[in-house]
């Protein structure tokens, strides 16, 4: 096969016929010329026919290269035949030379360079209009010189078989030949030695049969005048084609066989035995058989060149797909060395494509790993498929690749198996997929080592996942798959006990606690965190539940409630008792402050018993209340000031008492201080600041601040405290004991006089 592609400027497709075609008539000529001077007519023709089509296809540089061989074939004519005169030749020869001329100049004016690639109709339609002028132009010349020198023949008849014969030449032969070289010249497709023998088959089948029935089945004539155009259509054809062994064995065969013919006395187209007209007739009507073949043949090589045309692009497609994959592709015949390598088996292998060529497909592979390429390939080949192996490549810098492949096979025009396989580098991605794996091990590892149950539930709370502590609680996975989460912990009012149906129902994290029996018998409490997982969209799409077990601390938080509720009833009872021992105290004073006629003695015991009343209220409403942590002060101070008030006989009518305190809870040791302090100043705000039944308001106003600390205010709108009193020095016991517990708080007094006495204490 050659390919045009490779031919230089002095070796394209017409220039090698031109040469091939200019040695045979050179080498026919000279040897008919010198044994049968009358078959030269035949060479003129053929020369003829063959400067025509060359013109037709060439550029106007080439066209004295082509004239060139009329111009061989009419100095090879000037040997003296017997059968026209030197002059009649020259005059065939002209007018040959003009109707191709004509031919030429009209074709061109009409379609352009020709054949006219991007429209082969124009250029056949332009043949058929120039070959009626054409033709015309050499009947009128070519008749005038053989009438000239056979003024005995019909004008008529020679000008019809002069016309008849050009007219049928150019109109058939030159579309024929058109329609048959043009697939070759523009796809520049390849011969196929079948190609030849077909063609060569089918001309002389026909060439025979016709010329057989045209000698009027006369085989002295059929002899004559068929076997030398037998092999006339295989010259044609190899010259062509572009075979050049092929051309040059049918120049030689032709030769001998001319000679041989010459020697036996057989010429063809020869006058002997027939007329002129006869002898024209034949030459012609066998150019009419051969015309008609061609023809026939080719629309045969049409439609196979249209076939290797379709080939030749199915091709370039698959090569430009081949070369331009993003995945290694290669292919090998049964030896195993590597026949094709397309550019990213370059560029990710390291080899250059003839590096790859002297390679054996096993080299590209690690060693350790070629016995089980060689398996996988084996398994190929007999049948049985496997388009996801997966194994190992060796870089030409040693580099070692993971590669994913698949492998197909089919035969080639000869038979022969032919196998690729198409490798996707995966060596990134395995990598990738490694580590992931790596890493998950890493976090199921760290899963099932948590001493915690983990349980993933879909959004209808069906267990999809469990881990291994859970499974050991309540079975294996695969009686819990798919089970809703309230059923496996056996729980009977799921709505109120569910965590994950309210989590579900709230969309936020929430914390439960619920007591079931495992699968071993044992009665466990366990904590159950929910928390909701949320797609892009906020769609729930999972719920995770952390089971922990709290058994022991459960027992841990009974036993510590247990002791905590036995010290709460021991600590009530402490304070019930010392309540009791100090009204028994208060009691005490005041028996001994009735029997007592000393005034101040009495006075002074009376002041105590209400200091021992405000202490005993504090532990009375400590062993009564549900805090024994704390105590409301509304209601202590209330009970202090109400009980002082109440003392004093005749103030309840004149003197009004008020009382603001805010709810605030405070311990043992500030509400006792509180409290004293409460008890001395509403003490000492009766005792003087309402003389000679004056009346007025005793107020007692307890609040918080901003910055936490609590202010006590004690205030009377009285008749106040004289100026010449220092508070700060004075030595009455109740304003020292009043200083005293304000110190120990770390308190602060202030004593406004403004209206009455406002004593502000804060802690």
């Amino acid at each position: 096969m050659l390919s045009v592609m490779r031919l230089s400027v002095l070796n394209t497709p017409f220039v090698k016929a031109l040469a091939l075609g200019v040695a045979y008539y050179l080498s026919v000529t000279v040897v008919t010329g010198l044994f049968v001077p009358e078959a030269k007519i035949t060479v003129f023709w053929f020369a003829n026919s063959f400067a025509a089509v060359a013109l037709l296809f060439s550029n106007r540089k080439h066209w004295p290269l082509y004239l060139s061989v009329m111009a061989v074939a009419f100095f090879s004519s000037i040997i003296p035949t017997g059968y026209f005169p030197l002059h009649v030749y020259l005059g065939l020869c002209a007018a040959n030379i003009i109707e191709v001329l004509a031919l030429v100049f009209i074709v061109r004016a009409y379609a352009g360079p020709f054949p006219a690639k991007d429209n082969l109709t124009k250029s056949i339609t332009a043949v058929m209009l120039g070959a009626m002028p054409a033709t015309f132009a050499s009947t009128v010349i070519g008749t005038a010189f053989v009438y000239s020198a056979l003024p005995e023949m019909v004008v008529l008849d020679v000008a019809v078989l002069w016309f008849a014969g050009h007219l049928v030449g150019l109109v058939l032969v030159l579309p024929a030949l058109l329609v048959w070289l043009t697939p070759v010249v523009l796809a520049r497709s390849p011969l196929r030695r079948m190609d030849i023998f077909e063609g060569v088959g089918i001309i002389a089948a026909i060439t025979v049969v016709g010329t057989y029935f045209l000698t009027n089945l006369n085989a002295d004539l059929y002899l004559r005048h068929t076997s030398p155009l037998l092999l006339f259509p295989l010259l044609i054809w190899s010259a062509i084609r572009l075979e050049l062994r092929i051309t040059v064995t049918a120049v030689f065969c032709i030769g001998l066989f001319v000679i041989v013919l010459a020697y036996q006395g057989y010429c063809p187209f020869s006058i002997e035995g027939i007329s002129i007209i006869a002898a024209a007739a034949l030459m012609h009507g066998s150019l009419i058989i051969i015309i008609f073949a061609a023809i026939f043949l080719a629309i045969v090589v049409t439609e196979r060149s249209q076939v290797e045309l379709a080939l030749a692009d199915s091709e370039a497609r698959f090569r430009s797909l081949f070369e331009s994959a993003n995945v290694m592709i290669w292919g090998t015949y049964e030896d195993g060395m590597i026949c094709v390598f397309n550019e990213e088996a370059e560029r990710v292998l390291g080899y250059t494509k003839e590096e790859a060529l002297e390679l054996e497909n096993l080299e590209l592979h690690p060693p350790e790993e070629r016995d089980e390429a060689v398996e996988k390939f084996a398994a190929h080949r007999d049948g049985i498929e496997d388009n996801d192996l997966e194994f190992g490549l060796y870089t030409k810098d040693g580099r070692r690749l993971i590669g994913n492949a698949s492998q197909g096979s089919f035969k080639d025009s000869s038979g022969r198996m032919f196998y690729f396989v198409m490798v996707k580098d995966v060596t990134f991605n395995k990598q990738a997929a490694m580590r992931v794996a790596a890493e998950k091990k890493k976090y199921e590892d760290a899963i099932e080592g948590i001493q915690a149950g983990l349980v993933l539930l879909d959004p209808a709370t069906n267990i999809v996942w469990a881990n291994g502590v859970f499974q050991q609680w309540f079975g294996s996975f695969n009686g819990l798959e798919g089970q809703k989460c309230c059923d496996v912990y056996g729980m009977e009012n799921q709505e109120k006990e569910c965590v994950a149906l309210h989590v579900r129902a709230s969309g936020e994290v929430e914390i439960g606690e619920y007591g079931t029996v495992t699968v071993d018998g044992v009665q466990r409490c366990f904590q159950i965190t929910v928390s909701p997982v949320f797609d892009e969209h906020e769609n729930l799409v999972q719920l995770v539940e952390l089971v922990q077990e709290i058994s022991a601390r459960k027992q841990d938080e009974d036993r510590i409630a247990a002791s905590l509720k036995e010290k709460e009833i021991l600590l009530r009872e402490v304070h019930h008792r010392v309540k009791n021992n100090l009204q028994v105290i208060s009691s005490l004073l005041s028996m001994q402050a009735r029997r007592t006629n000393n005034h101040m003695a009495r006075e002074a015991l009376e002041k105590s018993q209400q200091r021992v009343l405000a202490m005993a209220m504090a532990h009375e409403q400590l062993h009564s209340t549900d805090d024994l942590g704390s105590i409301s002060l509304p209601k202590y101070l209330s009970g202090i000031a109400r009980s002082v008030w109440q003392n004093f006989s005749g103030f309840q009518q004149r003197v009004k008492l008020e009382v603001q305190v805010a709810d605030i809870p405070v311990d043992m040791e500030c509400a006792i201080p509180i409290g004293l302090i409460t008890c001395e100043l509403v003490t000492n705000a009766l005792k003087y600041a309402f003389p000679d039944e004056r009346t007025g308001t005793l107020s007692i106003s307890v609040r918080k601040l901003d910055s936490d600390q609590i202010l006590l205010e004690v205030s009377d709108n009285g008749v106040g405290i004289p100026d010449e009193l220092d508070w700060h020095k004075t030595d009455t016991f109740g304003l020292v004991l009043v200083n005293s517990l304000v110190l120990q708080r770390d308190g602060m007094i202030e004593l406004d006089l403004s209206k009455g006495t406002c004593w502000r204490i804060t802690f």
